[in-house]
């Protein structure tokens, strides 16, 4: 009887351990095994670089800034000198150079008093002023110097300013775009050969904000005309540059 006990006491203390192996081989059956390279998972090497694109054109537009200012003892008497001046104006404009009512916006029009400022005393309305400001898209840009000598003689006394500009903004910045991203490819290829590789694809892209457009602008205030001599204003040129990052995998 305890020879017959021993034996089943050796069988359990072997069996045991036999068991225990087998549900570990089991449990690691049920388990997907993740893709691994030399013991490590797999992961991309990538390389990441900014791209920059700028191209330079003509312009094909300008916003030309012109004011009116008119002074009177009333308010109405102001504005009605004002209204004068810019009828005669308008018969420039419309007129004589063929500009189209959506191409003149008014950009500000105010009246307001004159104050006489005396030492221990109130401050006195002297008289008022009106000022009525637009801006005109032109694009005959070899007549800008013509229209504003036209402008002065019709009484604007306020020329601010000349703005160059291109009405295919959009056009060209995708223009520049593409070049954007021709440039960040070199510079990926450069960095991937300096390690011995080459380009496989790209993982991501983005646009570093709008394309910046630099306008060339022409200040005209305070700018004194001799009705003897014409104006002469030259466009110059139109920078349009934008950037991309770009994320490749090598």
């Amino acid at each position: 009887m305890m020879s017959i006990n021993r034996r089943w006491w050796w069988i359990t203390l072997w069996a045991v351990p036999v068991l225990l192996a087998a549900a570990m081989i089991i449990s690691q059956w049920q388990v997907p095994v993740q893709a691994q390279d030399g013991g490590t998972e797999m992961t991309k090497r990538t390389v990441t670089v900014i791209g920059t694109g700028e191209i330079t054109v003509e312009p094909d537009a300008a916003y030309v800034n012109l004011g009116v200012q008119t002074r009177g003892k009333t308010a109405e008497e102001a504005q009605q000198e004002n209204a004068k001046i810019y009828e005669q104006l308008n018969k420039v404009l419309f007129d004589q150079f063929k500009i189209e009512n959506k191409d003149v916006k008014t950009v500000s029009f105010y009246v307001q008093p004159e104050y006489r400022y005396q030492e221990g005393k109130e401050p006195t309305i002297t008289g008022y002023t009106a000022t009525h400001t637009i801006r005109i898209t032109y694009r005959d840009l070899d007549r800008i110097g013509e229209l504003l000598d036209a402008a002065t003689k019709a009484g604007v006394n306020q020329v601010n300013n000349v703005q160059f500009i291109t009405e295919k903004s959009e056009e060209y910045e995708l223009e520049a775009m593409k070049l954007a991203m021709e440039n960040a490819r070199r510079k990926a290829e450069v960095l991937a050969a300096a390690e011995g590789q080459k380009l496989k694809g790209v993982l991501q892209i983005a646009q570093q904000g709008a394309g910046h457009v630099a306008y060339d602008t022409r200040n005209l205030a305070g700018v004194a005309y001799d009705m003897a001599a014409k104006t002469s204003v030259s466009p110059g040129e139109i920078v349009i540059s934008t950037s991309v990052t770009v994320v490749y995998e090598f």
